[in-house]
Protein backbone atom coordinates (compact mmCIF):
# COMPACT_ATOMS: atom_id res chain seq x y z
CA UNK A 1 0.00 0.00 0.00
CA UNK A 2 1.10 3.55 -0.70
CA UNK A 3 1.94 6.38 1.42
CA UNK A 4 -1.34 8.09 0.77
CA UNK A 5 -3.03 4.90 2.84
CA UNK A 6 -1.01 5.37 5.67
CA UNK A 7 -1.80 8.86 5.43
CA UNK A 8 -5.23 8.27 5.23
CA UNK A 9 -5.15 5.19 8.61
CA UNK A 10 -3.50 8.25 10.34
CA UNK A 11 -6.54 10.84 9.78
CA UNK A 12 -9.14 8.49 10.90
CA UNK A 13 -6.83 7.43 13.87
CA UNK A 14 -6.44 11.00 14.77
CA UNK A 15 -9.93 11.73 13.92
CA UNK A 16 -13.24 12.15 16.28
CA UNK A 17 -13.75 8.44 15.73
CA UNK A 18 -10.26 6.76 17.00
CA UNK A 19 -9.58 5.44 20.24
CA UNK A 20 -6.85 5.21 22.48
CA UNK A 21 -4.70 2.63 21.38
CA UNK A 22 -5.29 2.62 18.17
CA UNK A 23 -2.11 2.74 15.75
CA UNK A 24 -0.61 2.47 12.53
CA UNK A 25 2.55 1.31 11.38
CA UNK A 26 4.57 2.28 8.04
CA UNK A 27 8.19 1.15 6.65
CA UNK A 28 11.11 3.93 6.08
CA UNK A 29 9.56 5.06 2.81
CA UNK A 30 5.79 6.11 4.14
CA UNK A 31 4.10 2.87 3.04
CA UNK A 32 1.48 1.14 5.27
CA UNK A 33 2.29 -2.36 6.89
CA UNK A 34 -0.30 -2.94 9.16
CA UNK A 35 -2.80 -1.60 12.30
CA UNK A 36 -4.05 -2.39 15.02
CA UNK A 37 -4.72 -1.60 18.87
CA UNK A 38 -3.17 -2.08 22.27
CA UNK A 39 0.58 -0.82 22.60
CA UNK A 40 1.90 -4.41 23.13
CA UNK A 41 0.29 -5.20 19.84
CA UNK A 42 2.47 -2.49 18.79
CA UNK A 43 5.35 -3.49 20.14
CA UNK A 44 5.23 -7.33 18.70
CA UNK A 45 4.74 -5.86 15.71
CA UNK A 46 8.06 -4.07 15.52
CA UNK A 47 10.59 -6.37 13.82
CA UNK A 48 14.15 -6.63 14.80
CA UNK A 49 15.35 -6.58 11.19
CA UNK A 50 13.48 -3.45 9.91
CA UNK A 51 13.52 0.41 9.72
CA UNK A 52 9.85 1.25 11.30
CA UNK A 53 7.62 4.29 12.13
CA UNK A 54 4.43 4.03 13.72
CA UNK A 55 1.70 6.46 15.13
CA UNK A 56 -0.05 5.46 18.14
CA UNK A 57 -3.13 7.34 20.32
CA UNK A 58 -2.82 7.73 23.56
CA UNK A 59 -6.38 9.42 25.13
CA UNK A 60 -5.95 11.36 28.03
CA UNK A 61 -8.89 10.38 30.55
CA UNK A 62 -9.75 13.18 33.00
CA UNK A 63 -12.17 12.18 36.02
CA UNK A 64 -13.82 14.83 38.10
CA UNK A 65 -16.82 14.26 40.23
CA UNK A 66 -19.62 12.98 37.33
CA UNK A 67 -17.87 14.23 34.49
CA UNK A 68 -15.34 12.29 32.33
CA UNK A 69 -13.31 14.67 29.41
CA UNK A 70 -11.19 12.20 27.18
CA UNK A 71 -8.07 14.36 25.54
CA UNK A 72 -6.25 12.36 22.64
CA UNK A 73 -2.32 12.27 21.18
CA UNK A 74 -0.76 11.28 18.77
CA UNK A 75 2.52 9.57 19.63
CA UNK A 76 5.17 8.89 16.75
CA UNK A 77 7.34 6.29 17.80
CA UNK A 78 10.81 5.55 15.72
CA UNK A 79 11.91 1.75 15.39
CA UNK A 80 15.40 0.42 14.23
CA UNK A 81 15.71 -3.13 14.63
CA UNK A 82 18.85 -4.41 17.05
CA UNK A 83 19.59 -6.69 13.99
CA UNK A 84 19.61 -3.75 11.50
CA UNK A 85 22.76 -3.57 9.48
CA UNK A 86 24.95 -0.35 10.57
CA UNK A 87 25.10 0.35 6.82
CA UNK A 88 21.16 0.30 6.71
CA UNK A 89 20.56 2.67 9.75
CA UNK A 90 21.22 5.76 8.00
CA UNK A 91 17.69 4.68 6.23
CA UNK A 92 15.74 5.99 9.56
CA UNK A 93 17.29 9.24 9.76
CA UNK A 94 15.86 9.97 5.54
CA UNK A 95 12.37 8.25 6.74
CA UNK A 96 12.07 10.71 9.71
CA UNK A 97 11.63 13.31 6.97
CA UNK A 98 8.88 11.19 4.86
CA UNK A 99 7.24 10.06 8.52
CA UNK A 100 7.06 13.75 9.54
CA UNK A 101 4.85 14.91 6.45
CA UNK A 102 2.66 12.05 7.03
CA UNK A 103 2.13 12.17 10.82
CA UNK A 104 1.09 15.74 11.17
CA UNK A 105 0.25 17.40 14.59
CA UNK A 106 2.21 14.60 16.86
CA UNK A 107 3.03 15.27 20.64
CA UNK A 108 6.82 14.48 20.01
CA UNK A 109 8.34 11.79 18.57
CA UNK A 110 10.27 8.89 20.93
CA UNK A 111 13.23 6.65 19.40
CA UNK A 112 13.58 2.84 19.87
CA UNK A 113 16.16 -0.05 19.21
CA UNK A 114 14.74 -2.17 22.03
CA UNK A 115 11.60 -3.73 22.40
CA UNK A 116 11.43 -3.30 26.43
CA UNK A 117 12.05 0.12 26.58
CA UNK A 118 9.11 0.78 25.02
CA UNK A 119 6.51 1.07 27.52
CA UNK A 120 3.21 2.89 28.99
CA UNK A 121 5.10 4.99 31.73
CA UNK A 122 8.21 5.83 29.22
CA UNK A 123 5.35 6.77 26.53
CA UNK A 124 2.94 8.69 29.53
CA UNK A 125 6.20 10.63 31.03
CA UNK A 126 7.02 11.71 27.46
CA UNK A 127 2.89 13.24 27.21
CA UNK A 128 3.33 14.18 30.94
CA UNK A 129 6.62 16.64 30.20
CA UNK A 130 5.53 17.72 26.61
CA UNK A 131 1.81 18.99 27.81
CA UNK A 132 0.38 21.87 29.21
CA UNK A 133 -1.15 22.67 32.32
CA UNK A 134 -3.93 19.94 32.01
CA UNK A 135 -2.82 17.06 33.55
CA UNK A 136 -5.51 13.63 33.06
CA UNK A 137 -6.29 11.35 35.51
CA UNK A 138 -4.69 8.58 33.47
CA UNK A 139 -3.49 7.51 30.26
CA UNK A 140 -5.88 4.88 27.98
CA UNK A 141 -3.76 2.82 25.87
CA UNK A 142 -6.69 0.68 24.80
CA UNK A 143 -7.91 -2.79 25.63
CA UNK A 144 -7.70 -2.03 29.39
CA UNK A 145 -4.20 -1.26 28.95
CA UNK A 146 -3.77 2.18 30.92
CA UNK A 147 -1.49 3.89 33.71
CA UNK A 148 -2.70 6.91 36.27
CA UNK A 149 -1.12 9.83 36.60
CA UNK A 150 -0.11 9.34 40.27
CA UNK A 151 1.95 6.18 38.95
CA UNK A 152 3.73 8.51 36.73
CA UNK A 153 4.33 10.91 38.79
CA UNK A 154 5.19 8.71 41.59
CA UNK A 155 8.07 7.43 39.14
CA UNK A 156 9.45 10.67 38.82
CA UNK A 157 9.29 12.13 42.25
CA UNK A 158 9.32 9.29 44.62
CA UNK A 159 9.44 11.47 47.72
CA UNK A 160 6.49 14.02 48.29
CA UNK A 161 5.69 16.42 50.21
CA UNK A 162 3.07 16.78 53.17
CA UNK A 163 1.68 19.79 55.13
CA UNK A 164 1.35 18.38 58.47
CA UNK A 165 -1.62 19.00 60.58
CA UNK A 166 -0.17 20.89 63.22
CA UNK A 167 1.85 23.66 60.56
CA UNK A 168 -1.46 24.45 59.82
CA UNK A 169 -2.84 24.80 63.29
CA UNK A 170 0.32 27.01 64.38
CA UNK A 171 -0.87 29.67 61.33
CA UNK A 172 -4.39 30.11 62.13
CA UNK A 173 -4.13 30.51 66.04
CA UNK A 174 -1.56 33.51 65.89
CA UNK A 175 -2.63 36.28 67.74
CA UNK A 176 -0.51 38.59 66.41
CA UNK A 177 -2.04 40.77 63.11
CA UNK A 178 -2.01 39.09 59.92
CA UNK A 179 0.60 40.21 57.72
CA UNK A 180 0.19 40.10 53.90
CA UNK A 181 3.36 38.44 52.95
CA UNK A 182 4.04 37.48 49.19
CA UNK A 183 3.62 33.77 48.27
CA UNK A 184 7.39 32.22 47.65
CA UNK A 185 8.18 31.68 44.52
CA UNK A 186 8.64 28.07 43.35
CA UNK A 187 12.17 26.87 43.16
CA UNK A 188 12.65 25.62 39.50
CA UNK A 189 14.12 21.95 39.82
CA UNK A 190 17.84 22.00 38.45
CA UNK A 191 18.12 20.71 35.12
CA UNK A 192 20.90 18.17 35.02
CA UNK A 193 20.90 16.11 38.58
CA UNK A 194 19.01 16.77 41.94
CA UNK A 195 21.73 19.64 42.71
CA UNK A 196 24.26 20.47 45.77
CA UNK A 197 21.52 18.40 47.93
CA UNK A 198 21.92 15.21 45.82
CA UNK A 199 25.53 14.22 46.62
CA UNK A 200 27.16 12.01 43.04
CA UNK A 201 27.55 8.79 43.17
CA UNK A 202 31.15 7.16 42.97
CA UNK A 203 29.82 4.23 40.94
CA UNK A 204 26.81 2.79 38.48
CA UNK A 205 24.36 0.92 39.71
CA UNK A 206 23.44 -2.28 38.54
CA UNK A 207 20.35 -3.28 36.99
CA UNK A 208 18.06 -5.19 33.99
CA UNK A 209 16.79 -4.54 30.93
CA UNK A 210 15.04 -7.05 29.61
CA UNK A 211 17.39 -10.12 29.96
CA UNK A 212 20.22 -8.12 30.47
CA UNK A 213 22.40 -6.48 32.77
CA UNK A 214 22.44 -2.31 32.46
CA UNK A 215 24.76 -0.38 34.06
CA UNK A 216 23.35 2.83 35.29
CA UNK A 217 25.06 6.20 35.98
CA UNK A 218 22.63 9.15 36.03
CA UNK A 219 21.19 12.78 37.86
CA UNK A 220 24.13 14.29 39.20
CA UNK A 221 25.90 17.44 39.35
CA UNK A 222 29.60 17.21 39.53
CA UNK A 223 31.97 19.78 40.71
CA UNK A 224 34.96 18.33 42.05
CA UNK A 225 37.58 15.98 40.20
CA UNK A 226 36.47 12.53 39.75
CA UNK A 227 36.96 9.48 37.75
CA UNK A 228 34.35 6.54 38.16
CA UNK A 229 34.57 3.21 36.68
CA UNK A 230 32.13 1.11 35.37
CA UNK A 231 33.49 -2.58 35.16
CA UNK A 232 30.96 -4.78 33.05
CA UNK A 233 30.53 -8.55 33.51
CA UNK A 234 29.70 -9.38 29.81
CA UNK A 235 29.81 -8.15 26.35
CA UNK A 236 25.66 -8.35 26.66
CA UNK A 237 25.88 -6.09 29.28
CA UNK A 238 24.10 -2.56 28.47
CA UNK A 239 25.47 0.70 30.11
CA UNK A 240 23.23 3.67 30.31
CA UNK A 241 25.14 7.22 31.22
CA UNK A 242 22.87 10.38 31.33
CA UNK A 243 21.77 13.53 32.83
CA UNK A 244 24.97 14.24 34.00
CA UNK A 245 26.51 17.90 34.08
CA UNK A 246 30.31 19.54 35.07
CA UNK A 247 30.21 23.02 36.58
CA UNK A 248 32.89 25.31 37.65
CA UNK A 249 36.10 23.41 37.66
CA UNK A 250 34.97 20.37 38.11
CA UNK A 251 36.31 17.34 36.13
CA UNK A 252 34.57 14.23 35.82
CA UNK A 253 35.91 11.22 33.47
CA UNK A 254 33.94 7.92 32.95
CA UNK A 255 36.03 5.20 32.31
CA UNK A 256 34.52 1.83 30.54
CA UNK A 257 36.00 -1.40 31.15
CA UNK A 258 35.09 -4.89 29.72
CA UNK A 259 32.73 -4.95 26.85
CA UNK A 260 29.08 -4.00 26.36
CA UNK A 261 26.36 -4.64 23.55
CA UNK A 262 25.04 -1.14 23.79
CA UNK A 263 26.17 2.18 25.42
CA UNK A 264 23.35 5.17 25.92
CA UNK A 265 24.50 8.59 26.45
CA UNK A 266 21.79 10.73 27.26
CA UNK A 267 22.23 14.92 27.66
CA UNK A 268 26.11 14.27 29.33
CA UNK A 269 27.86 17.88 29.44
CA UNK A 270 31.35 18.12 29.79
CA UNK A 271 32.29 15.01 30.40
CA UNK A 272 35.01 12.61 29.68
CA UNK A 273 34.26 9.25 28.76
CA UNK A 274 36.60 6.46 27.91
CA UNK A 275 35.93 2.87 26.53
CA UNK A 276 38.78 0.46 26.92
CA UNK A 277 37.26 -2.35 25.29
CA UNK A 278 34.75 -3.40 22.20
CA UNK A 279 31.02 -2.08 22.71
CA UNK A 280 29.29 -4.85 19.93
CA UNK A 281 26.59 -2.79 18.78
CA UNK A 282 26.24 0.59 18.61
CA UNK A 283 26.74 3.96 20.72
CA UNK A 284 24.19 6.05 20.60
CA UNK A 285 24.79 9.89 22.04
CA UNK A 286 21.91 12.22 22.95
CA UNK A 287 21.45 15.80 23.48
CA UNK A 288 24.89 15.95 24.70
CA UNK A 289 27.34 18.93 24.96
CA UNK A 290 31.08 19.22 25.04
CA UNK A 291 31.14 15.39 25.63
CA UNK A 292 35.36 14.28 24.64
CA UNK A 293 34.56 10.48 23.85
CA UNK A 294 38.06 8.15 23.62
CA UNK A 295 37.40 4.38 22.05
CA UNK A 296 39.94 2.15 22.85
CA UNK A 297 38.25 -1.11 21.14
CA UNK A 298 36.55 -1.60 18.50
CA UNK A 299 32.76 -0.30 17.89
CA UNK A 300 30.82 -0.45 14.74
CA UNK A 301 28.73 2.27 14.90
CA UNK A 302 28.13 5.84 16.38
CA UNK A 303 25.14 7.45 16.37
CA UNK A 304 24.62 11.24 17.49
CA UNK A 305 21.51 13.61 17.81
CA UNK A 306 20.90 16.90 18.67
CA UNK A 307 24.56 17.21 20.40
CA UNK A 308 27.24 19.58 19.82
CA UNK A 309 30.81 20.57 20.65
CA UNK A 310 31.57 16.95 20.93
CA UNK A 311 34.96 15.13 19.75
CA UNK A 312 36.16 11.79 19.10
CA UNK A 313 39.80 10.59 19.79
CA UNK A 314 40.64 7.40 17.86
CA UNK A 315 44.16 5.84 18.68
CA UNK A 316 45.84 4.88 15.44
CA UNK A 317 45.47 1.02 15.44
CA UNK A 318 41.78 1.69 16.24
CA UNK A 319 40.55 0.30 12.57
CA UNK A 320 42.75 -2.81 12.93
CA UNK A 321 41.50 -3.67 16.58
CA UNK A 322 37.95 -5.42 15.02
CA UNK A 323 36.23 -3.04 13.24
CA UNK A 324 37.01 -4.26 10.03
CA UNK A 325 34.63 -2.54 7.77
CA UNK A 326 35.35 0.97 9.72
CA UNK A 327 33.41 2.96 12.02
CA UNK A 328 30.16 4.44 11.23
CA UNK A 329 28.92 7.96 12.29
CA UNK A 330 25.58 9.06 11.63
CA UNK A 331 24.58 12.60 12.98
CA UNK A 332 21.13 14.20 13.13
CA UNK A 333 20.66 17.96 13.88
CA UNK A 334 24.04 18.03 15.56
CA UNK A 335 26.47 21.29 15.08
CA UNK A 336 30.48 21.15 16.27
CA UNK A 337 31.17 16.98 15.80
CA UNK A 338 34.99 16.56 15.53
CA UNK A 339 36.99 13.35 15.15
CA UNK A 340 40.44 13.61 16.19
CA UNK A 341 42.76 10.88 14.95
CA UNK A 342 46.73 9.84 14.67
CA UNK A 343 48.61 11.13 12.17
CA UNK A 344 50.44 8.93 9.51
CA UNK A 345 53.55 7.88 11.28
CA UNK A 346 53.68 8.66 15.38
CA UNK A 347 56.03 11.58 14.71
CA UNK A 348 53.05 12.96 12.97
CA UNK A 349 50.35 15.38 15.31
CA UNK A 350 47.13 14.41 15.55
CA UNK A 351 44.37 14.89 12.26
CA UNK A 352 41.37 16.83 13.87
CA UNK A 353 38.29 16.10 11.02
CA UNK A 354 34.72 17.87 11.58
CA UNK A 355 31.80 15.85 10.35
CA UNK A 356 29.52 18.55 8.22
CA UNK A 357 26.03 19.68 9.32
CA UNK A 358 24.84 21.09 6.08
CA UNK A 359 23.72 19.04 2.95
CA UNK A 360 22.42 20.51 -0.38
CA UNK A 361 19.66 18.66 -2.09
CA UNK A 362 19.36 19.13 -5.63
CA UNK A 363 16.19 18.36 -7.87
CA UNK A 364 16.99 18.63 -11.96
CA UNK A 365 14.34 18.85 -14.42
CA UNK A 366 13.73 15.15 -14.39
CA UNK A 367 12.82 15.53 -10.89
CA UNK A 368 15.52 13.29 -10.19
CA UNK A 369 16.91 14.67 -6.52
CA UNK A 370 20.89 14.11 -5.19
CA UNK A 371 22.05 15.11 -2.01
CA UNK A 372 25.60 16.77 -1.61
CA UNK A 373 27.76 17.34 1.38
CA UNK A 374 28.29 21.05 1.90
CA UNK A 375 32.07 21.32 2.89
CA UNK A 376 32.88 23.36 5.96
CA UNK A 377 36.46 24.53 4.98
CA UNK A 378 36.85 26.00 1.61
CA UNK A 379 40.15 24.53 0.30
Amino acid sequence: MTEAASQKKYNAIAGRKGKGGQWVLTCDKGRFISEGKQLSTLVAAFSDTRIMFAALRVDGVDVQDNVTSVRSKMVRLDWVGPKVAAKQRSKSLTGKATISELFTGTAGNQSYTEKQDITMLAIAEHLLNSGGAHKPTKYDFGGGEEISLSDVQNHKNPTTCATTTESKSTTTTTTAPAETTKPKKKKKKPKYGGGPSKPAPTEATKGKRGANVCWILENFVEKTEKTITITTTGESDLVDISNIKVQGRGQLLIKIVGKCNKLLINQAQKVAIVCENNVVSIIEIVRCKKLKFQALGACPTIQLSKSEDCTFYLPRDFIKRGATTGLDFFTEECNGINISHAGATEDDDQVEVPLPNQIKTIVDAEYNVTHNIVPLHDG
